[in-house]
């Protein structure tokens, strides 16, 4: 695992985010058992002569507490010092290495939306103002909700990401055509039926440089013309709780009913975060043909092979459809079973496979 972790220091460094001589680095990993890897990539970006390279860990329980413990006050409270180290750092490194992947599962949603609510600014101040990557890193916590030990949930991560990124851009470019000329998208499916246009919008191929694993293709859809309604058949996981069976109607864009299996109630506090967060900000294909199952994990489950996946709430910078939110919150689709989508009428991907054999 040590030879591993060192090569994908080396692809986040030097293909990722490009560390150069002069860069400011800011490592963030939230839980200790991201330590092999800070140290890597610290080590690395030294190496890479940058000016100055800051690691910070954070430990969930403490965010726990603070969520339990604070008032309304101290949670919408973010100190300037945050906005002047964001827009003082080059380079911006997130490292999810959860020993516990449920700490936050029993918090009350409410209060999550609103410390997101008042981080939002800085979230977005770090997308514009940084070269930024979101990571995992495997823990026994990971591997456990994989069903997996941790030595072949390792092996598994790291052959997810350890890849050829620059070539799998080269394959996934025939898509991102079709789906740049496309004007109208269609869902279709048991319960699905959703239609949204994209309004000459171009979409980005997502090969390792903001997210690993990766492998997707996704472009934000036209805000106000998400039409009808989609039945998600995959779970979804927010803050360490499991959703199942959400069912989702959109009129003009917006979410107007909305139900779960688990629990209704929490998910419209979620739905009620802010404004954008009935909105949707992204519409993504996954491509990773490594990742063949769900680990309820929206870095992995979002990059299925055979899948898609919207997400409500904030939209991308490389793809604005003007939808601003503290959540970005990703729920998956998979087209293996009787279904299917198409671009401006024409069908592209039915029951998990490619129509055109010249696509991915």
């Amino acid at each position: 695992m040590e030879y591993d972790t060192m090569h994908l220091a080396e692809l986040i460094v030097d293909y990722s985010v490009k560390v150069k001589q002069g860069d400011r680095v800011l490592i963030v990993s939230e839980g200790l058992e991201g330590m092999p890897l800070v140290k890597a990539l610290h080590r690395l970006c030294i190496l890479r002569r940058a000016s100055h390279v800051e690691y910070l860990f954070r430990e969930p329980s403490f965010t726990r507490d603070f969520l339990t413990l604070a008032t309304d006050e101290q949670l919408s409270f973010v100190p300037e010092d945050y906005y002047r180290i964001i827009k003082n750092i080059s380079v911006y490194i997130w490292i999810g290495a959860p020993t516990n992947t449920k700490e936050l599962s029993l918090v009350d949603e409410g209060r999550i939306a609103l410390l997101k609510k008042a981080l939002a600014p800085l979230r977005e101040e770090r997308l514009r103002s940084t070269r930024w990557i979101a990571l995992l890193y495997p823990t026994q916590g990971l591997a456990q909700d994989a069903s997996m030990s941790m030595e072949e949930f390792s092996h598994f991560f790291f052959a997810a990401c350890l890849r050829d990124w620059e070539k799998e851009k080269e394959k996934m470019a025939p898509l991102k055509t079709m789906l740049d000329n496309c004007g109208t998208v269609a869902i279709e499916g048991d319960g699905t039926s959703l239609t949204f246009s994209l309004n000459n919008r171009e979409s980005v191929c997502c090969a390792g440089e903001v997210n690993l694993p990766d492998g997707e293709i996704f472009i934000a859809p036209d805000k106000y013309s998400v039409q009808g309604t989609i039945s998600f058949n995959m779970p979804a996981m927010y803050q360490g709780k499991i959703f199942d069976d959400i069912s989702l109607t959109f009129e003009k864009g917006k979410v107007v009913e909305s139900h779960s299996r688990s629990d209704s109630a929490e998910l419209s506090k979620i739905l009620d975060t802010d404004e954008g967060s009935r909105y949707l900000g992204e519409f993504a294909i996954g491509l990773n043909h490594f990742i063949d199952r769900q680990f309820f994990n929206p870095v992995f489950d979002e990059k299925i092979f055979g899948t898609v996946h919207l997400a409500l709430g904030h939209c991308y910078p490389e793809s604005d459809n003007g939808n601003k939110s503290g959540i970005h919150w990703d729920l998956i689709y998979s087209l293996k079973n009787n279904a299917r989508f198409l671009f401006d009428g024409i069908p592209i991907l039915e029951n998990g496979k490619f129509v055109h054999q010249n696509l991915y």
